[in-house]
């Protein structure tokens, strides 16, 4: 299975593609790294790490149209104290909606 995690560096999503790799799963990440870390994910023969914004629409149709995911995964993101958010609450809003609409 083909697996899209949107925040896939950060604590949630780095756990959830280290087990899905675990079972032969091809992942494909994209993270900001806002508040993600590289260290979280180790390079592996079937996950790809796209650095980016899931805001920049062009990009998740771009990533969507070459790696055509079977299951996509938008990142956890419980509301934090103001400041703790990354890139930014609209950021957020605007890319969920992004991944959302391409189905």
């Amino acid at each position: 299975m083909k697996v899209l995690i949107t925040g896939g560096a950060g604590f949630i999503g780095s756990h959830l593609a280290d087990r899905l790799l675990d079972r032969g799963e091809e992942v494909l990440v994209i993270d900001n790294y806002a508040t993600g870390r590289r260290d979280n994910l180790s390079p592996r023969s079937n996950l790809r790490v796209v650095e980016g914004t899931i805001a920049d629409r062009d990009l998740v149709f771009r990533l969507f149209e070459e790696f055509k995911p079977d299951w996509r995964r938008p990142r956890s993101r419980f509301l934090q104290r103001s400041g703790q958010l990354g890139g930014g609450l609209q950021d957020h809003t605007l890319g969920s909606a992004v991944v959302s609409r391409h189905r």
